[in-house]
């Protein structure tokens, strides 16, 4: 029983340290079962192992995450155990949004804000090499109801190695004065067809950017960068093809990211071994195609990209389990 609940430890240990780089709150009250107020839903209680919040640039309030966190052997990583736990979370996530306790244990009640639930399943053999999006893919949409402006996050094995590379980056730029702290930088979100930015000193990185194929890391001017403002552009794909990358670079001109005295660095943590080959075609071929004169060759240039050493979260479960 203490192995077991030494090993459930390891996801609240990552995703602590995972969210808190992105701007996240995790909020005290943790491990808690609160009353359910939806007789539909048949529970007595729902849980929360943690509930974790932020800021949301695109919605007028704050967002909360009530979360269920998993921590699973690769081999018991299954569609049923999935399908489980979004039914579960599905109705939890539902009932937070009216129950008083939930509000009253968790959230700011001068605040506007909404509760959408978070499934995080941290893989703590590191031996998982199934594809996950197709597992999320075979559960069955009648199984998990989520009623109208209700949101469920699933971050799977994948996401979280993703995101665990991306964090100890930002943390090992940090320390190695690349990059600004913390107060200097925030996630870039740019204006969407049907919501705009409504402000522009948040700072965290939503959920949904989190499971985009990347996140771009703003940071101010400051004495370390040489006064230049600049970007810092995570990617989640292999970069295994020039088109793919054309598409990228893209992105960064139609949002005018692209300015003189700004540098852009793409960081890839699953980088293909030709990937910086392909980058440097990709440029090429867009210069070509869209403009081709100097000056806009010259901004290409600030342009920069690279692999970085990925790493494993790997825990002692005797050290967990005297802390």
């Amino acid at each position: 029983m203490a192995e077991t609940a030494t090993i459930a430890k390891m996801a609240e240990e990552v995703s602590k340290g995972i969210f808190s780089i992105f701007g996240w709150e995790r909020r005290p009250h943790r491990d808690q079962n609160w009353a359910c107020v939806v007789k539909g839903h048949k529970k007595k209680t729902h849980p929360s192992d943690a509930v974790f919040s932020y800021e949301s640039p695109l919605e007028h309030g704050r967002v909360y995450l009530t979360t269920d966190l998993k921590s699973y052997a690769a081999a018991t990583i299954n569609k049923d155990k999935l399908e489980e736990a979004l039914k579960s979370l599905s109705i939890s996530a539902e009932c937070a949004n009216q129950s008083e306790e939930w509000q009253q244990l968790y959230a700011d009640p001068e605040s506007n804000h909404r509760v959408y639930g978070m499934l995080f399943i941290y893989n703590h053999d590191s031996d998982y090499d199934k594809n996950f999006p197709m597992l999320l893919a075979l559960v069955k949409q009648n199984l998990v109801k989520v009623k109208a402006n209700y949101r469920l996050f699933v971050f799977g094995p994948p996401e979280i190695t993703y995101l665990y590379n991306v964090a100890n980056d930002i943390l090992r730029k940090r320390g190695a004065h690349e990059l600004p702290s913390a107060k200097h930088c925030k996630f870039y979100h740019p204006d969407l067809v049907r919501a705009r930015v409504t402000s522009n000193t948040l700072k965290a990185a939503t959920a949904e950017m989190l499971l985009s194929p990347w996140q771009v890391l703003e940071y101010e001017p400051t004495e370390l960068t040489n006064n230049q403002r600049g970007y810092v552009v995570y990617y989640r794909e292999p970069a295994a093809a020039v088109d793919e990358l054309k598409f990228l670079i893209d992105y960064l001109f139609r949002y005018q990211l692209v300015a003189d005295s700004v540098r852009i660095e793409i960081r890839a943590p699953f980088a293909d071994s030709k990937a910086s080959a392909y980058f440097a075609t990709a440029k090429e071929q867009y210069a070509k195609e869209y403009f081709n004169f100097p000056e806009f060759e010259k901004r290409l240039e600030q342009i920069t990209f690279s692999s970085i050493p990925t790493v494993l979260s790997q825990f002692s479960t005797t050290q967990l389990g005297m802390d």
